[in-house]
């Protein structure tokens, strides 16, 4: 997952629990599973990676969710632990998120460079955020966004689709196609807007649209692009709603997309 903007606990003014939108960039030949319901954790919904079975973002029955970025900076040492499984034991697991949170920010040296998203979404509205050099910070309602930097770090591309996904809090109903739109943009900010990563200046060009599509200019990524756009709201009244388009052609939207649309009620 390398792009999320969300909005959180924003009830009182109209808004929902939760509502986050989000693309998932990745190596096209790792193997993932679409999003469904785990068989391992049958109150699970989200899609798998079936390389190390974690995920990238679930939602569980309970008003559990998270969601997790990698941070980019230059080329990544290979780590012990899975991301994905940050995300996959959160949402199966029973620990509060507090706990949960200054638990893996202590072990964060454990896994590749993260960014940490949870929510548990009952009757009294949590959230953390969590990264791999231990800060665990209890976030306030509000709108988020991040990419492979920080919480909030100011990247154009996080910038814009905050900006849209706050355009749409309004609305109950028919969002969803502005935050799709959002999604795939694939416009490319100017050069002295882009982030300095590490990675080099055409790798940062070509990872600074929202929705990655490969190229002949991709700074030797080859086979590296957005792979999935999800969804989610969880309103106040408990409905939860999970969206993921898969994309059927890498990098082509116009080709279309394989759809999942579930929605369910958070047990409280």
């Amino acid at each position: 997952m390398c792009l999320i903007a969300f909005a959180f606990d924003l009830a009182s003014r109209g808004g929902p629990l939760l509502r986050l939108a989000s693309n998932r960039d990745e190596y096209y030949s790792r193997p993932t599973e679409p999003a469904h319901w785990w068989t391992d954790a049958r109150d699970v919904f989200g899609g798998r990676d079936a390389l190390a079975g974690g995920t990238w973002l679930a939602v569980s029955r309970r008003g559990r969710v998270a969601a997790v970025t990698n941070h980019r900076s230059g080329i990544p040492a290979k780590a012990p632990r899975s991301r994905g499984s940050l995300v996959a034991d959160f949402v199966r697991g029973e620990e509060p998120a507090e706990a949960y949170a200054r638990r893996i920010a202590r072990q964060g040296a454990e896994y590749g460079g993260f960014n940490l998203l949870l929510f548990e979404l009952g009757y009294a509205p949590d959230a953390w955020y969590v990264n791999d050099v231990g800060e665990a910070r209890q976030l306030h309602p509000g709108i988020y966004g991040i990419s492979n930097d920080r919480l909030d770090s100011p990247w154009p591309k996080v910038e814009r689709l905050r900006q849209r996904l706050a355009e749409t809090l309004g609305r109950a109903e028919d969002y969803e196609a502005q935050l799709f739109d959002a999604l795939l943009d694939r416009d490319v900010p100017p050069e002295h807007l882009l982030p300095d990563s590490g990675v080099g200046i055409a790798r940062e060009r070509y990872l600074s649209t929202a929705f990655i599509a490969p190229n002949g200019d991709d700074g030797g990524l080859g086979g590296y692009g957005t792979r999935a756009s999800t969804l989610v709201e969880v309103r106040s009244d408990g409905e939860a709603r999970f969206i993921e388009r898969s994309w059927n052609t890498p990098g082509a939207p116009a080709a279309g997309f394989s759809e999942r649309d579930e929605r369910f009620r958070i047990e409280r």
